[in-house]
């Protein structure tokens, strides 16, 4: 007597009446994600081989016929691709790629939690970087810094001003002054008080008449015995202006604020997100049981 099992091997598109029998009766496990021989079509499984087990497809988004494959197709569509214009249609390509359950999650309220995704929907990424966006506003905000300087008294030093480029004009100058009190030199340069060459009151015929003692001759004439006033003129002339000595300046007590947004340092690189994994294949079957609506 033929089992249940030995039925649905010669008739793979048969339509079970419990998916529970085929279960138990053929160890077909949907959990344990291993190829079985008895899979439901368009069933996603893993393997650790490198080639597609008899009825299945490796789930790497390539194209297949329309014509061959009409019940996988029945179950899929075009949703990962095709028309069927072109005459084909694509599977789901798992390479590098989580399988995520589509839908929208409800938390213990019953209210939607999260995304939303539907069936054959691409994202994600391995690598991101974080932002001025992502870092929390505390960091990210921009400051104000006041500094304060207490009223003070600056000395600055007129020595070390200098100006090329100024200068001071001086008017000519007419002075006059009195004769008396003047003082008549009877022993100027070169001749001293005991030699009678090149004084004013010396003389060389008599050589024996001197009329120079070693007191000095000079001395201050009396009231009247020179009149008039002498006289003169200092010429004008440019110059520049020298500064010399200290100026004190009073400095007020001033404020300054300063914005200041922090700046984190690095270079921008995107880390990776993706957790530890292990790469096998991912296989999709082709033939096999056709599964029933509820």
């Amino acid at each position: 007597m033929a089992t249940y099992c030995d039925i649905m091997k010669t008739r793979p598109n048969r339509i079970i009446a419990s998916l529970t029998l085929v279960a138990v009766s053929c160890g077909w496990s949907g959990a344990s994600q291993a190829c079985s021989p008895e899979a439901l079509i368009s069933e996603v499984c893993v393997m650790a081989t490198n080639f597609a087990p008899r009825y299945y497809y490796m789930a790497n988004g390539q194209s297949v016929p329309v014509r061959a494959n009409q019940a996988l197709l029945s179950l899929i569509g075009f949703t990962f691709g095709g028309s069927m214009q072109s005459g084909s249609f694509q599977l789901p390509d798992l390479r590098g790629r989580f399988i995520l359950g589509a839908g929208q999650r409800l938390d213990d309220q019953g209210q939607r939690a999260g995304s939303s995704y539907t069936v054959g929907q691409n994202g994600g990424a391995e690598f991101t970087a974080v932002g001025a966006a992502n870092l929390p506003p505390t960091i990210a905000a921009t400051s104000t810094v006041t500094v304060t300087t207490p009223a003070t008294t600056a000395v600055v030093d007129l020595s070390a001003v200098t100006d090329n480029a100024s200068t001071l004009a001086v008017p000519a100058t007419s002075f006059s002054a009195p004769a008396n009190g003047l003082v008549l030199n009877a022993s100027p340069a070169p001749g001293g008080i005991n030699l009678a060459n090149g004084n004013a009151l010396g003389t060389t015929n008599t050589p024996n008449l001197k009329l120079y003692v070693n007191a000095t001759p000079n001395v201050t004439m009396r009231a009247g015995s020179i009149g008039g006033t002498l006289g003169g003129t200092i010429a004008a002339a440019n110059g520049q202006a020298v500064l010399g000595g200290s100026l004190p300046v009073s400095l007020s007590a001033r404020s300054v604020t300063q914005a200041i947004t922090p700046a984190l340092p690095g270079a921008s690189r995107p880390f990776g997100i993706l957790p530890p994994y292990q790469a096998m294949n991912f296989y999709i079957a082709a033939q096999g049981l056709y599964p029933m609506r509820d």
